[in-house]
């Protein structure tokens, strides 16, 4: 099973992951790459981190299933990666909501469209995101970028085709984690029901 986490820069994409990764035990970090440098609020390693010519290197190869650019920066799943999470595990990944639809129909085509579970985290309070953009070390021009595409993505979550549940940032960490733990166990009934005889 692959549960993906997506919502604009600042909402606490990488705080839920961490704190699914620690709650549910059975979860392992779908691996993602990219190309910018570790940020400072980041205390261990989120990705794995590449220079460029690395990843163009793994391009040439045929063996990323993508590479999205945000903000200026590359971030990448390798395929091998995408085909051991369909079939058995529970991986967690950081996704922006269009690799989030290509995964969720790449895992229908291959018969495994049930174990996709998409958990979009929202924010609407853009004083809050400019806060903790500004907290992180983001500066005024990328906080107005980041703020436009988080209007952007919120607008299109709305529209999402594909299964997916809304988590709202606003609430504390813990709220979310209990949010996003009771999505997961109901998505894991949902697939006990299907593979029962």
């Amino acid at each position: 099973m692959i549960i993906t986490i997506c919502g604009p820069s600042g909402v606490g994409k990488t705080t839920l992951r961490k704190a699914l990764l620690e709650e549910v035990a059975t979860t392992t970090i779908l691996e993602s790459i990219t190309d910018r440098p570790r940020r400072i609020t980041e205390r261990h390693a989120e990705h794995v981190y590449l220079k460029p010519q690395e990843i163009d290197s793994l391009l040439s190869k045929d063996e990323l299933q993508w590479c999205v650019g945000v903000h200026g920066h590359r971030y990448c799943t390798r395929k091998r990666i995408i085909h051991i999470g369909l079939i058995g595990g529970m991986y967690i990944g950081i996704l922006t909501p269009d690799k989030v639809e290509e995964l969720y129909y790449f895992a229908v085509n291959n018969g495994h469209g049930s174990a996709i579970l998409n958990l979009y985290l929202y924010l609407d309070d853009e004083y809050e995101l400019r806060e903790r953009l500004r907290l992180r070390g983001d500066g005024t021009e990328s906080i107005q970028q980041r703020i436009t595409d988080c209007r952007y993505w919120n607008r299109n979550a709305n529209a999402f085709d594909f299964p997916h549940a809304k988590l709202d940032a606003s609430l504390m960490p813990r709220e979310v984690l209990g949010q996003a733990v009771y999505h997961i166990c109901k998505h894991q009934q949902y697939l006990a029901k299907l593979l029962a005889p």
